[in-house]
C-alpha cells in the first residue's frame, strides 16, 4: 500500500498577531535584500516549511518583550532550516543540482541566525553552552547515521537504543525552543519540563515519519528502527526495489508498523505527563494532532490489514500455467513477467496497490477515517491489462476478469446517482469521470453491456447534460446541478474549494474513450465536442498535460488512444506521434524528469502503439522500422526488477502516489501493444 504522508495539523492556540507575523516577515525580506541576488537564501521557505512553533510555548513565559520574541522566533527557524539543508547534503541528496551552492546557503543561513542571537544573548549567557551541546549532539547522530547507510557498521547493531539516540541528536535542535525562551526569560523554573516535551514529541514525530517514508529510507540505505526490526542487512542497490513488497509484508502484516505507532504514542504520553502542571500551554495542540494521526493511521492500518487479509483467505486459487510460447522474444518474455508479477499481486488482494492518504475533518470531509484507503481505479487499470493479456492467453484469465469485474461493482457508490468515488469510503468526495470511464471500458471488454447500462447510465446522464449545458467539455466531477441532496451541496462546495471543477483533459479522453467503445454513433455529439476541445488544449510540442498525474505521456496516452479510435485523420494525431518519437531518449526509454523511467516509457510505448504509423514524418528524421519498439521494450527488459516487476514511479499528482503494480500493469500493456508494430512498420515502409 501506498501512503501519502499528511501535513501536519496546527494549533489554533497561541499564535502570534498579524502585526508580529508582518514584522518577522519584513525582518527575513530585510535579510534576503541584504545578499546578492545571484545567491538568494531562499528565506521565503521558512513561512511555508515553519510555523512559529515557539508562539505555542509562551504560555510558560509571560511577559517577554514580543520584539525579542519574533527575532529570536525568526533566528531559530533559519537554525532548523539550515539543518534540515545539512542533514539533505550529508545524505547525498539526489534532487540537488548544486549541493554546493546549498552548503554556502546554509552557512549563510547559519551567520544571520547568529547575528541575531548574539543580540539577543551575551557571550555568558547558558543559551550557548546548551546550543553547543545539542550541535555536538546533532553531529553525532548524522555521523553515526551515516556510518550505518555506508555499511561501516552492521545493521544489526542499529538497535533500539542506538536508534533512539540518532533520532534524539537529530531532532535536538529543535529543543531550541525552550533553550532560547528560557534564556530570554532569565527563568528556568518551567525549562525541564518544556525540553522533556519537546523532546519527547520530536522522537514520536520521528518514528511516525520513519513509517511513512521507509521505502524511500530503504531505497537509499538510510536506516531507522523500523527497518532495522524487519531487515539484517540492506541487500545490494540494484535488487532493492524488488525486496519492497517482500518488507511490506513484514512491515504491514507482521505487526511492525503497529509497534512503531504505539511507541510513538507512548512517547507522546511521556511528553504529555511532563507539561500537564503547566496550563494554557499551546504547545499541548501540536502534541493532540499529532496523537490523532498516530491513532488515525494506527486504526486505518489495522483495518485495511485485516480487509486484505480476509479478501486473500476468500479468494480462490488461481494457477497461471506455462507460458504461451516456446521461443520467447523480448516482447513476450517482458510480457509474461509483468503477468506472473501482477497475478502475484492478485493473489495478496492488491495491497501494494492501495493508495492511502489524508482526507481531513477540518477540510470538511466526514468519513469514518481520516486516512482512506482506495484501489478502485488501480483495480480498473489492473483489470483493463488483464484484458489484454486474456486475449494474448486466449481467455484463460477469465476466472480473474470475473472476480475483478465483481469487485468493482461492490465499490459503486449505493447513494445519489451512483457512479464511483476514488475513496469509496468518504461520501463528502463525489463521484467522478476519470473512475467512471476506467470502469465503464473494464465492463465493456468484460461483455458486460447489462451492467453498463444500469449503473452507468445514471452518472453518464449526469455529465451528458453538464456537456449540454456547458456547449462543451463536462465536468470531471459527477455533480447534478440542480435538485442537489444535501450530500451533493457540500461535495459541490468541497469541489470548489480543493479541486476545481475542471474540466481535465486526460480525465476527458479517458471517459470519451468509453463512450467511443459504447457506441460512436450513440455518443457523437459529446465526442465531437470533446476531440474538439482536446485540440485546443495540446500543448506546442505534441503533447497533453495533465492536472492529474505526474508528466505529459499519460495525457498524451489517452488522448492519442482516443483519437485513433474516433479521429484518426486529426493533425493532432501527428504531432502527439512526433512528440513522442522526439523525446525517446539514447537508452530507449522516456522520462519527465532527468532520467528514463518504465512507467513513462511504458505510457509512450503504448501512445505510439495507437497510432497507424509511427514510423516518422517530415517533422521528425525517419524512424528505423519497429525500433522505437525494439529500444523502448529494450530499456524495459532493462529495469525489470529481479521479481519480475517494475519500480513504483510517480503517478498519479493529487494526492501524489505510485506503485509498482500500476508501473507493471503499463508494462504489460506495452509489451503486448508494441510488439506487432515491428512488422507493421517493416510492412508500411514496404509498400
Amino acid at each position: 500500500m501506498t501512503i501519502t504522508q499528511p501535513a501536519a495539523q496546527s494549533s489554533t492556540m497561541a499564535r502570534p498577531t498579524e502585526d508580529e507575523i508582518a514584522r518577522i516577515a519584513a525582518l527575513s525580506d530585510r535579510i534576503e535584500a541584504a545578499w546578492l541576488p545571484n545567491f538568494p537564501l531562499h528565506l521565503e521557505k521558512l513561512k511555508l516549511r515553519y510555523e512559529p512553533k515557539i508562539y505555542l510555548l509562551l504560555g510558560a513565559f509571560p511577559g517577554l518583550d514580543p520584539r525579542d520574541v519574533e527575532r529570536l522566533s525568526l533566528a531559530l527557524r533559519l537554525v532548523l532550516y539550515a539543518t534540515l539543508l545539512t542533514d539533505k547534503l550529508i545524505d547525498g541528496a539526489a534532487d540537488d543540482p548544486e549541493p554546493a551552492r546549498s552548503l554556502l546557503r546554509v552557512q549563510a543561513m547559519q551567520f544571520e541566525s547568529y547575528r541575531l542571537l548574539y543580540d539577543l544573548f551575551p557571550p555568558t549567557s547558558p543559551f550557548w553552552e546548551r546550543y553547543k551541546a545539542l550541535l555536538a549532539s546533532f553531529s553525532e547522530a548524522c555521523l553515526e547515521e551515516r556510518r550505518f547507510a555506508a555499511g561501516q557498521q552492521p545493521w544489526q547493531d542499529f538497535d533500539e537504543k542506538r536508534a533512539l539516540a540518532v533520532i534524539r541528536g537529530k531532532n535536538g535542535l529543535a529543543r531550541l525552543l525552550a533553550v532560547g525562551l528560557a534564556a530570554l526569560a532569565g527563568d528556568e523554573k518551567e525549562f525541564s519540563r518544556l525540553d522533556e516535551a519537546i523532546e519527547k514529541h520530536y522522537i514520536a514525530w520521528q518514528l511516525w515519519d520513519d513509517l511513512c517514508d521507509w521505502k524511500e529510507d530503504f531505497r537509499d540505505g538510510v536506516p531507522s528502527l523500523l527497518l532495522s526490526r524487519v531487515l539484517d542487512e540492506p541487500p545490494p542497490q540494484e535488487s532493492r526495489e524488488a525486496w519492497i513488497p517482500h518488507l511490506a509484508r513484514k512491515i504491514y502484516y507482521e505487526g511492525h508498523a503497529r509497534q512503531t505507532l504505539e511507541m510513538a504514542l507512548g512517547f507522546l504520553d511521556e511528553a504529555d505527563r511532563a507539561v500537564e502542571p503547566i496550563p494554557e500551554l499551546g504547545w499541548r495542540g501540536v502534541m493532540t494532532d499529532l496523537r490523532v494521526q498516530c491513532v488515525a493511521l494506527r486504526d486505518d492500518l489495522d483495518r485495511i490489514v485485516e480487509k486484505n487479509l480476509r479478501r486473500a483467505r476468500q479468494q480462490r486459487p488461481f494457477e497461471l500455467g506455462e507460458p504461451p510460447h516456446a521461443a520467447c522474444d523480448l516482447f513476450q518474455d517482458n510480457a509474461w513477467s509483468a503477468l506472473v508479477f501482477l497475478v502475484d499481486q492478485w493473489h495478496l488482494g492488491f495491497g501494494e496497490a492501495q493508495h492511502v492518504a489524508q482526507m481531513a475533518h477540518a477540510l470538511g470531509y466526514r468519513g469514518e477515517t481520516e486516512f482512506p484507503s482506495g484501489d478502485v481505479f488501480q483495480r480498473a487499470l489492473i483489470a483493463d491489462a488483464l484484458c489484454d493479456a486474456d486475449a494474448w492467453l486466449d481467455g484463460r484469465l477469465q476466472k480473474l476478469l470475473d472476480h475483478e469485474v465483481g469487485y468493482l461493482l461492490s465499490q459503486r457508490s449505493e447513494s445519489g446517482i451512483g457512479g464511483w468515488r476514488y475513496f469509496p469510503s468518504i461520501p463528502e468526495l463525489a463521484p467522478d469521470a476519470d473512475d467512471l470511464g476506467q470502469v465503464l471500458q473494464v465492463l465493456l471488454r468484460c461483455g458486460r453491456r447489462a451492467e453498463v447500462e444500469e449503473y452507468g447510465a445514471p452518472p453518464l446522464e449526469i455529465l451528458l447534460d453538464d456537456a449540454r449545458r456547458r456547449g462543451g467539455p463536462f465536468s470531471t466531477w459527477i455533480i447534478p446541478e440542480e435538485s442537489r441532496g444535501e450530500v451533493e451541496e457540500i461535495q459541490a462546495r468541497l469541489r470548489g474549494e480543493n479541486w476545481g471543477p475542471g474540466p481535465d483533459s486526460e480525465v476527458m479522453a479517458n471517459l470519451l474513450y468509453a463512450l467511443a467503445l459504447h457506441g460512436r454513433k450513440a455518443h457523437a455529439d459529446v465526442l465531437e465536442l470533446g476531440l474538439d476541445h482536446l485540440e485546443k488544449r495540446q500543448a506546442e510540442d505534441g503533447s497533453w498535460e495533465s492536472k492529474w498525474y505526474f508528466g505529459p505521456f499519460y495525457g498524451t496516452y489517452v488522448s492519442l488512444r482516443l483519437f485513433a479510435c474516433a479521429r484518426p485523420g486529426s493533425r493532432a494525431v501527428a504531432a502527439a506521434r512526433d512528440f513522442l518519437l522526439r523525446d525517446q531518449r539514447p537508452d530507449g526509454g522516456w522520462g519527465w524528469r532527468e532520467a528514463s523511467d518504465p512507467l513513462s516509457t511504458s505510457l509512450a510505448l503504448l501512445g505510439l502503439a495507437t497510432v497507424p504509423s509511427a514510423a516518422g514524418s517530415m517533422a521528425v528524421p525517419a524512424v528505423e522500422a519497429g525500433d522505437w519498439a525494439q529500444r523502448g521494450v529494450g530499456y524495459l527488459d532493462a529495469s525489470r526488477e529481479a521479481d519480475g516487476g517494475w519500480s513504483a514511479v510517480p503517478f498519479i499528482s493529487i494526492p501524489t502516489y505510485g506503485s509498482r503494480t500500476v508501473t507493471t500493469l503499463y508494462a504489460l500493456k506495452a509489451c503486448l501493444a508494441s510488439r506487432p508494430a515491428v512488422g507493421r512498420d517493416k510492412s508500411e515502409v514496404g509498400s
